[in-house]
This record gives structure tokens, sequence and C-alpha cells, in this order.
């Protein structure tokens, strides 16, 4: 039995081969999310009646309803968390998936070229990782982008193994999973946390860096201004909405620590708000996701609040993070000035 507790989390990198030239758009997370979600429909018990026998989720099979875990996360469903599990005491229709793909660069792939798709796990899906290799190996049966094909060759851990080599979780010949693969959660962040500020000193000046665009609301209208504490807001509320896939054993003094905000000043010298748009299928229209890319730098007693942000480089923050939003690099700056 896995331990999904306290903000569990594994990492996963899905190497494909291309086929026939792919052309992807400059942030490919929306591409991979949609086909991801047109595929997963189609994971189901019997769908490969020779490999049945072996199969290492035949009794999971039950789950019907395995896309609406992994792409809708109602309240109601059966592997959500209740509030008394979850330190998240409200109640919505939906919560955030339990998935973050990190998408390869846009451009050109020519036939034989690899092409990387990193992914992210969280709590009760990471027990779901089978399904996730299935509906990824079933990518071959669409085209991605305007003509594209690629066929999955395997996923490999995503963090590297003691040598520095990956280790192969899954084989995409072969469908043989030995997976999932190394797990992390708060507890471990923490402790490296504390031992980096044993060994290299406080954190009193600290960069953050965003990858992908970093969106949020204020007052129910998207974000314009981030500082310290509306970064740490969103922090705080990606973390404990997460907890209803991955219960924490603690509660997090957030009112406490959002408090102690006041005491971070913040320079958005590098900051930079990007555009961008996507076409959903399920809503039938087009939907904007720009939000802020580049630097943002935080002087004052960060300690405290970095087990939290150091956590969130691994999950992002924001909204829409599943289409691999709010990407972060946190950047330890003591000493320069």
């Amino acid at each position: 039995m896995l331990n999904i507790n306290n903000l569990s989390f594994s990492r996963f990198r899905a190497y494909f081969r291309v086929q026939k030239k792919t052309e992807l758009p400059s942030y490919s997370g929306s591409t991979f999310r949609g086909i991801l979600g047109h595929t997963m429909r189609k994971v189901r018990y019997g769908m490969r009646p020779e490999n049945c026998p072996d199969c290492p989720v035949r009794s999971d099979c039950r789950y019907g309803n395995l896309y609406a875990y992994l792409f809708e996360s109602p309240w109601d469903h059966p592997f959500i968390a209740r509030s008394e599990q979850s330190q998240n005491k409200r109640k919505e229709k939906q919560y955030p998936q339990p998935f973050i793909l990190e998408p390869p660069p846009g451009g050109s792939y020519v036939p034989g070229e690899f092409l990387p798709l990193s992914f992210t796990l969280v709590g009760k899906a990471i027990e779901l990782f089978p399904f996730m290799a299935c509906a990824l190996a079933l990518t071959e049966t669409r085209r991605l982008g305007r003509d594209g094909k690629v066929v999955l060759e395997g996923i490999t851990d995503g963090f590297p193994s003691e040598d520095g080599s990956e280790v192969l979780i899954y084989d995409g010949k072969t469908g043989v999973i030995t997976g999932p693969g190394q797990i992390l959660d708060f507890h471990l962040i923490d402790q490296w946390v504390r031992h980096t500020s044993d060994t290299e000193g406080e954190t009193e000046r600290l960069r953050i860096r965003f990858l992908t665009p970093f969106r949020f609301r204020k007052e129910n209208r998207l974000g314009r201004k981030p500082d310290f504490n509306v970064f740490m807001r969103n922090v705080f509320r990606r973390l404990i909405f997460l907890s209803i896939h991955s219960p924490l054993s603690f509660e997090i003094d957030v009112p406490k620590l959002l408090e102690r905000t006041g005491e971070i000043h913040t320079n958005p010298y590098g900051l930079r708000w990007h555009d961008w748009q996507r076409y959903s299928d399920r809503q039938k229209g087009r939907m904007k996701l720009g939000g802020f890319l580049g630097d943002i730098v935080f002087s004052g007693p960060l300690d405290e609040f970095m087990p939290y942000i150091r956590l969130c480089e691994f999950l992002n923050v924001g909204k829409n993070v599943s289409f691999g939003l709010g990407k972060f690099e946190a950047i330890r700056m003591n000493g320069e000035w």
C-alpha cells in the first residue's frame, strides 16, 4: 500500500517517438491536456483482452469515473477526501485536478526525434499511474498538433536515481509497469529546507522566476499586482485544496502566516504580463489564460514560508495549473543585493 498522505506526489517523464512530422504551438500544455482528456475516456477494462490476466490494475477497472476524478475532481467523487480528512473546509463544485503537465517546447519535431512530456501526480492519483500510462499510450491513436503522430516509447521516474540515471517504470513496447517510482511529501521537503537553512544560513532574499504564466484572482477579478501576501495566499490555497487528494496530518496556520507576510518586501522588477488563449472543446469557445512571467524578488525573514514555497515549486501555483501554468523556480539570493 502506497503512502499517499501529506501532499505526496510523484514525477514522471514520458518519451514519445515522432512518427510523422509534428508541429507544436509555443506553449503545448493545452494540446497535451486535450489529448489526455480524450484518451483517458477510452481507458477501460478489457480494451486489450490478451493482456488482461497480467494487468496490474485489473481489479481497479471497476471505477468507470476515472476521467471525472482526474479531469473534473467534483466534490462528491468517491476518491475525494471528506472535509474532516482535509484541511479544506469549503465545499466547491470542483477541486484542482491531481496532476500537473510540464509540456515540451513548441516547434517542429521530425520523424525519429524524441518528444518528452513531464507530469506530476498528487496523492490518490499516484495509485492511478497505470491508467495514466495507458492513456498516454493511446496518444498514438490521435493526431498531435495539426497532422503529427507520435508513439509512446516509455515513461521514466521524474526523479533521477542516486547515480543520476533515469529509471524506466513503464515500457511502451511491452506494457510492463514497474512504477510508480519515488514519492515525496511535505515532510521530506520540510527536512530538505531545514537542512539547507542549517548549512547555508537563513533565507533573507528570494527570487521567484515564473516559467509559465502565473494567474490569480483577487476579489473575484483577475489579479494584476502580485506581492508576497498575494503569492503566499495562492500557495496556501493551492496546498489546502490539493489536500483533498492527499490529506495532511497537521494543520497549516494560514491566518498567522499571512499576518507575517507584511514583514516581507516585494520588488516586481522583472515581471511582465503574457497573453495566451486556447480553444476548449468542452466549453466550445476560447479560454483566456494569460498571466505573469519573469522575476519577482522577496526580501525579509522568509524561512518559515520556505517549505510551502519549495513544495509549490513541484506543484505549481495559481489558476489552470493542470495545463502547466504557474510553474516557477525559487532561487535563494542571500548576499546578493
